[in-house]
Formats: C-alpha cells, structure tokens, sequence
C-alpha cells in the first residue's frame, strides 16, 4: 500500500481510509479477534475470566450488554466482573431490576464509583417495563430514549445484541483511530469526536458488526495501549498512519503554493510545534485530553456512635452521590450536631480529625471529620425526614459503602488507634 504521511496545512482526506482499506481492516481485525478475544462473562463465556479465549462470540443478550457496557465506563475489565457477576445473580433481567428499590441498586454498586450508572440502570430498567413490556428497543434511537442511555451504549447494544450496522466510540476506539489515522487532536474535542464517529462508521463490518466492534475496543485495550502499544503484535499495523510518519523517506515535502482552492483542508488536528512528540512516535496520538475545570468543595461530617453502632443518613435523592448512605454532614444537620455536641451528653468528642480528601469526576472534596460518642442516640436529624439507619461497629467494615465514607471511617480508626484507643466502642472524653 501507498505510504502516506502527515503535513502542515494537509488535507482532510488524509485521516480517512481509502477503498482499499477498508476491507483489510474489517478481515483483519475479526481474525486477530477470532483468535485473541478475552473470555469474560457478558459474551457468554464461563470462567477463568479475562484470558484469551479462541472462537466466536455467542449470542448475546441486551440486558446483559447494557448492563455490562455501563459498568465499564471508566471502570476497568477486571474490576467490573465481579460486580457484574454478582449483579447479574441478584437481577438476572430488566423485571428484576426495575421491581428493585434504589437502596438495593446502590448496595450492590457500592465501590464501583460513579453511582449516577446506577440510578440510570434503575431508571431504564423501569422505563423499559413501562414502555416496552420490558424490552430493550433494538435500534440507536429507539435505545437513546432509555433514561441514561447516551450514543455509546446505544451503539454497543444496537450492535453486540441485535447486530445493527453501526459504529460506536469509546476511548479505546478513540486511540485506535487516532493512531491509525494519525489525528493529532485532543480525544474529547468536539470536531475530533465528530471524526472518530465518521470513521468508525466507514469501517464497521456489514456481517458481523458486533464482533467487529469488540474487536475495534480490544484492541485498544490490550495492544494499542496508552503508554506501551504492542505495535507489531497489531493486525492493522499495514495501514497505521502513526507507523508511517515514522518512515521520513515518505514524507512528501510541504508545499503551500501546491495546495488548490478546491481541497478540503483539516481542521481538525494541531498544528505540528502543539504536538508535544516527534514524528515517528505513535503515542504522539491522541493528544492529551483538554482539561475540565475541577471545582473545589469542602464538608463536615461527623461519625456519631452510640452503644456500639454508627449513625449514617441517606443524601437526598438529587445530586452528588444521590441516594447514597453518609455520615451526617453539618450543611444539612448543623443545628443538630451542634446542639448534640454541646448539652454535655456526649461521652467522647474528637475535633479536627483529618482532613480527608476525595477526588469526584470533577470536584475534589476536603472532609473535615468529628467523631463523637453517646450513651444514647442522639436527636442528629430530629426536625426532618432523614432516612437513618445504624450500622454495627463489627458490621461496618462489611457494609456496602461508598469509598469517601470508607476513607472518613478509616481516618477516625487511625485517629483513634494513635491515641491508643484501639476499640472505637471505648472511649475516653477527648476534646
């Protein structure tokens, strides 16, 4: 095949892929597939998970696909299993899962982060019963209606369970093709985007597209990694246009009299002294990510025990972490607290502890933490409609809670163990 490379001031036309190559990139990849697919539990395959696995992929079902598809966003393969594992035992079909509430959601979420999938996963659960006798729609934008559905999932779907012709972009795809068609763009510009859905619908295979798609996302995931991709181990390397920059004998001189009127010019890509590495590299692509503006937030909370239990109260159902079980923070219960805090009642106070840190998608949350100990329940939420619920001292460690309150529980036992108060149930007052 003709070799090409990258200029200043090129066209358009260089990053798509020409007749001839498309062909070879659908048998190549579903070869390389055939042969190199991870055996994991959402193409219907039994255990041991994540090794190569040779052969066809079996049947897959919507639900499972849906379900598997969201826990992966920003979630690695391994992580995931188990939790789809377990999830899929406790909700075997969308009926299931919609006649569930949304504590028993969040409970088998717990640590899997990202928690707004869940209520998604819930809440089309439950549109699906209504909507269609509990049914996924078996096209893009039948599934785009499906609460929490975006163009994504609605494309692995529409693919892997009902073998629809079309393509889908994740940022494995995103790297694949940027490579390959040596796209020097920050992966989650909008233009950039826009291409990468262009081309992954060029090249989607008419047969099995689903495979196909798999394939394009695995590769990514295994051989055209971030920092170390296997290049000679790719089977698309032939046509890979990052492998070809680095051939400089192919790089046509740069002439910007040569260009006429009637070509259109990219303008998508950075210009070449942006793009931090040297030709011939092909971790050079993507571009790193433009970054989002992370919002700085801080809260007090308080770890409340009483006759060896833990006070923890339910956030409410919209925003950060809606729905989710926290130790009771002063921005909803101060009055409270405070009240609590200072009738003389409390048998032991620790101020100060901390603080904690947790990084959210885009809020980094500083946690300043007081605990305090009670001969009885104190009235915390008295004057709302709070859930509360008690958590054993013995049980806590076992209960299926977020990380943030994890690292908030973590930080008192190490705060108490430092002053040689080993058990969280003895205490002395400590102010």
């Amino acid at each position: 095949m003709t070799k090409r490379c990258r200029q200043e001031g090129h066209a358009s036309a260089y990053h798509t892929f020409t007749h001839d190559e498309v062909p070879v990139v659908r048998a190549n990849l579903l070869s390389w597939f055939d042969t190199h697919r991870r055996c994991l539990p959402w193409r219907g395959d039994k255990p041991p998970y994540d090794n190569p696995s040779p052969g066809r992929s079996l049947p897959s079902d919507a639900y499972a696909v849906w379900v598997s598809e969201v826990m992966l966003q920003q979630t690695r393969v391994d992580t995931v299993i188990p939790y789809y594992e377990r999830w899929m035992k406790r909700f075997p079909s969308i009926a299931d899962l919609a006649s569930a509430s949304m504590e028993d959601v969040n409970e088998m979420w717990a640590g899997l982060g990202y928690y707004r999938r869940a209520r998604f996963l819930l809440e089309g659960a439950q549109w699906a019963m209504k909507e269609c006798g509990g049914l996924l729609p078996t096209s893009v934008p039948g599934l785009k209606k499906v609460p929490g559905i975006g163009e994504y999932t609605a494309g692995a779907i529409a693919s892997i369970a009902f073998g629809q012709r079309v393509p889908l972009v994740d940022g494995n795809v995103v790297r694949v093709l940027s490579r390959v068609r040596a796209i020097a763009a920050a992966p989650n510009a909008s233009n950039a985007l826009k291409l990468h859905w262009a081309l992954a619908g060029d090249i989607v295979d008419y047969e099995r597209p689903g495979d196909f798609n798999q394939a394009l996302m695995e590769l990514g995931a295994t051989v055209c990694t971030q920092h170390n991709p296997s290049c000679s181990a790719c089977p698309i390397e032939s046509i890979c246009l990052a492998r070809q920059e680095g051939c400089q004998s192919s790089r046509p001189a740069h002439n910007r009299n040569g260009i006429t009127s009637d070509i259109e010019m990219c303008t998508v890509c950075c210009a070449e002294g942006d793009i931090p590495d040297p030709v011939g590299v092909v971790t050079r692509y993507p571009l790193k990510k433009l970054k989002q503006r992370v919002t700085e937030q801080s809260t007090r909370v308080c770890c409340v025990e009483s006759d060896g239990r833990v006070l923890l109260v339910k956030r409410a159902c919209k925003g950060l972490l809606a729905g989710q079980w926290a130790f009771p923070c002063w921005e909803r219960f101060g009055d409270q607290l405070d009240r609590a805090l200072t009738d003389d009642s409390a048998l032991a106070v620790h101020r100060g502890i901390g603080p904690v840190q947790h990084i959210f998608t885009h809020i980094r949350m500083t946690i300043d933490i007081t605990y305090a100990r009670f001969p009885s329940d104190p009235a915390v939420t008295s004057g709302t409609d709070t859930e509360t619920r008690w958590v054993p001292v013995a049980d806590f460690d076992n209960a299926k809670l977020t990380t943030g309150v994890r690292k908030v529980w973590q930080a008192v036992r190490r705060h108490l163990s430092a002053r040689r108060q080993t058990s969280i149930t003895t205490f002395v007052r400590h102010i």
